[in-house]
Parts: C-alpha cells; structure tokens; sequence
C-alpha cells in the first residue's frame, strides 16, 4: 500500500483480499509517537498485521 488512509478495521479485509510478504510503517510527523493513544492505534495495527503471519518493519 502507498500511503493512503485507511482505518484500522479496513485493514484486515485488504490483508485477506491480498498477500503481502512485508509491510513498511514509515513514522514521521504525521504519526505523533510521543503521544499514547498514538502508540496504541500503532500497536494494534501491528497486531492485526502479524495475525496474518506478515513480517512488520517499523522506522
């Protein structure tokens, strides 16, 4: 995926609908980690991600 804005609940029916080896987070100033709600949505995408047994790399 390029960027694009997606909600987290969209995420799992496009992981089903297509296979992905790896996926990228890239965080810039457009993903405040400094902040916890911020932090926790990451997180959970994360999740969702390897429930799917794809690799996460995060930078």
């Amino acid at each position: 995926m390029d960027r694009e804005d997606i909600q987290k609940d969209e995420l799992k029916e496009r992981l089903i609908n297509i296979s992905y080896d790896i996926v990228i987070i890239i965080h810039d100033y457009h993903i405040p980690l400094f902040q916890d709600k911020s932090y926790n949505i990451l997180s959970e995408i994360i999740q969702i991600i390897k429930n799917f047994n794809i690799k996460v790399i995060v930078g």
